[in-house]
Order: structure tokens, then sequence, then C-alpha cells
């Protein structure tokens, strides 16, 4: 007897809300791609669709397609003016977009709508960062840590902000929260490392310059900032082999490698022949 065809199973068909919920467990899962092609889906069957929108635009804004996360952004705004997410959003875009004065006005709509949670502020403070107001994105950074306590990237933002404010001794502080927060975290190492050269506290400084170089070996900034406090710790030796080190990782060339090279040689002609104490002033002659 002949064999009889196997029949397939007709697939369901998901509605748009199911499309969506399936689209965020994607994106969970690391799968942006997968959730993309649910979402479109999902708004097709649902134009109306803000959550989607807004879902869509942050893959769009994850894989850099500005103008299309942009798109869906406005279209959210459109359909739900009081939805203070998609005016968060949209203000991240404009702040990518080197909109900074615009992105504000976004995280201003963002609040007074509602979406005062402590991503908001500190995106605000950011933007505000941008712009030069340190003092109101200091704010900004201390309110997102008061709604979120453990906020990581907000303490090391501040610490950034209170640095050029020139409040090293605050900036410290919060760059050894992050620390504590991010054991694992270069840029918080070496920001606090600044903000001790800043304080003329070298040994410490060295201590932090040596802990990111452990984390992320053959950084160039973390090499040549390093370098910097070795010549200032008066260690020449050490100094000229971070200089060296920095040269060949970034393969420079041209006007700014040879001003290194020369500072390599006056290093070098330091570590040989000491400081020298001993100046001799000529009088004026009679």
């Amino acid at each position: 007897m002949p064999k009889k065809k196997a029949t397939t199973e007709p697939q369901p068909v998901l509605s748009a809300p199911e499309l969506y919920e399936r689209a965020i467990q994607f994106i969970k899962d690391g799968k942006p791609r997968k959730a993309l092609t649910d979402l479109n889906k999902a708004l097709k069957l649902q134009p109306g669709f803000v959550d989607a929108l807004n879902a869509r635009g942050n893959i769009h804004l994850a894989e850099d397609n500005l103008y299309k996360a942009l798109t869906d952004f406005d279209r959210a705004i459109r359909l739900d003016p009081s939805n203070g997410i998609s005016y968060n959003n949209r203000g991240v875009v404009l702040t990518n977009l080197e909109l900074y004065e615009d992105a504000l006005d976004e995280f201003d709509e963002a609040i007074a709508r509602g979406c005062d949670r402590a991503e908001v502020f500190f995106n605000r403070g950011d933007a505000f960062g941008f712009t030069g107001n340190m003092e109101e994105a200091a704010d900004d950074f201390t309110e997102a840590i008061r709604r979120k306590p453990d906020y990581f990237d907000a303490y090391l933002r501040r610490g950034d902000a209170r640095l050029i404010l020139g409040d090293a001794t605050r900036a410290i502080d919060d760059y050894t929260e992050a620390i504590r927060l991010n054991p694992q975290s270069f840029g918080a190492y070496t920001s606090r490392a600044k903000a001790l050269r800043q304080k003329r506290e070298f040994t410490r400084a060295l201590a932090d310059y040596n802990t990111a170089l452990q984390l992320q070996p053959d950084r160039p900034n973390a090499l040549f900032e390093r370098g910097g406090t070795l010549s200032q710790m008066k260690k020449y030796t050490e100094a000229v082999a971070d200089y060296k080190q920095f040269l060949q990782v970034t393969g420079l060339r041209g006007p700014s490698a040879l001003t290194l090279q020369r500072h390599i040689l006056h290093l070098k002609a330091k570590a040989k022949w000491g400081e020298g104490q001993t100046r001799h002033i000529l009088p004026p002659q009679s």
C-alpha cells in the first residue's frame, strides 16, 4: 500500500499583542532580528501599536539606524502624546545625533508626562554634560542615583561632572563607588586615576592604572597616562617603557610621534643624568 503523505499542522495565526510578546522574549534572548520580524508583522496588523513602535525603534537605535529609530518614535508620539517613554527614546536618538538642546526638551517632556525613571534623569544629565552644564548634569545624576542606588553608570558620569567642576575629592568618591559596583570596569579605574593625579596622589593613581591595564592590556590611553604618572613620580625608565609601548600599540606616525619620541629621549637623559640640582646664575657685569 502506498504510504500516506504526512500532513503538517497549520501554524496558528498570532495576534499583534502575541507577536509583540514573542518579540520582547526574542530581545531578552539576544535575537533582535527575529524580534524585528515579529514587530513588523505586529505593526502590519495593528499600525497604532505604540509599544511595538517603541520596541522596534529601540532595535533600530541599537543597530545605529538612527533615522529609522527616530521615525518610529515620532510616530509613537503622534499616536499617543501622553506616553513619556516615547519622548525619552526620541531624546536618546537626538543625543546620538548630537542635537543636545533638542534632546533636553524631549527628556523634560518625558518627565512631565510621568516617565520619571532613573534612566531618564541619567539621559538628561548626559545631555546636560554635552552642553557644558556640569552642575545640572551632576544634579540629574544625583537624582538618578536617588531613584536607583546601585546605578553604576550614574556614579561614573557624576564623577566625570564633578571632576570637570574641580571637585576631585567627591569625584574620587563616585569612582570608588562605581568600582565597588563593578570591580571589572576599566573606565572607572582610569577615571579615578585621573582624579588622583589632579590631587597629586601619584602612588594611588599608579595603582589604578596598573589595575586597569591588568583588565585590558595595551589600552593606549591608559599606557600614555600611566607614562605621564610615572614621569611625575620621576620613574623615568618605566615611563619610557610605557610611551614606547604606546607608540607600538597605536602605530602613531607624523609630528605627534616625533614629539613623543623627543620626550622619550628627554626622559632617558633624565634617567641617566638625573635632575641636576645646581644651576649657576651669573651676576650682572659691573
